[in-house]
């Protein structure tokens, strides 16, 4: 009996002992599953990483057009979406301050860009762009003689205040000549017409009827041109010398 008691207690011994190693196996094989999935993590983590970090560096120098590759999806997938759309706002950003810039060179002066398109401080750009572009037109606007724009078709692009009182209106868009009502308009003689053919100024002095208000004015005509050098329209300053003829005529 006691044999088998002692038989028993070491077949027990025996079974506890594989137990232990099993569940000794299982746990390295464990240690190392997570070892390993650890490891992958923080390598998938630092080339996140290392990706968004060359991605914001090329934005920083004003890359744009840098893409970030990254494909990662939950908090990270939408912190990087939230990092691709910094570029497209810096660029929508840049391309309405370029085209508002365009269109002032080529006469439109009261053009703005529109801030409501962008939010936080990028709106806050856009309504300083539109502020340097007040301060220059505020100066236009008080200047004691009529000053316009012209595109190449001699449509109307700009009036300052006292030209638009001159002709009774902001007839932005519409011919020229159906306002100023001057001697030469719609002939060889325009202004407008001479300074974009002869490439320079073109001065004079011509009668203009807006509203019927009989004027002498001493014009001078400039050609507004883009940065490459293609024409845009023009720019006419109109002197009133009115009063001046009159006393001329009764001397």
């Amino acid at each position: 009996r006691d044999v088998q008691m002692r038989e028993f207690g070491e077949g027990m011994r025996a079974q506890t002992q594989q137990v232990e190693k099993q569940v000794m196996a299982i746990s390295l094989v464990g240690f190392l599953l997570g070892a390993v999935v650890a490891l992958l993590i923080i390598i998938s983590l630092s080339r996140i990483l290392s990706e968004l970090s060359r991605f914001a560096m090329d934005i920083s120098k004003g890359n744009f057009s840098s893409a970030a590759n990254v494909t990662e999806g939950g908090e990270i997938g939408s912190m990087v979406e939230a990092m691709r759309a910094m570029p497209a706002v810096l660029t929508t950003v840049m391309d309405e301050a370029k085209g508002m810039s365009r269109r002032i060179l080529a006469g439109h002066v009261r053009d703005r860009m529109d801030a409501s398109l962008f939010s936080g401080a990028f709106a806050e750009l856009g309504k300083t762009f539109n502020s340097v572009s007040d301060a220059y037109t505020d100066v236009l606007d008080l200047m004691p003689i009529p000053i316009k724009t012209c595109d190449p078709s001699k449509r109307i692009s700009f009036l300052n205040k006292i030209a638009q009182d001159t002709i009774g209106g902001n007839f932005v868009n519409e011919q020229c000549a159906d306002y100023i009502r001057s001697g030469v308009c719609n002939s060889e003689n325009c202004f407008g017409e001479r300074c974009m053919k002869g490439d320079g100024i073109a001065t004079g002095e011509t009668i203009l009827n807006p509203q019927g208000v009989h004027i002498d004015g001493a014009v001078t005509a400039i050609p507004m041109k883009e940065g490459q050098g293609l024409l845009v329209g023009y720019i006419e300053i109109i002197s009133n010398n009115t009063e001046v003829q009159e006393k001329s005529r009764t001397c």
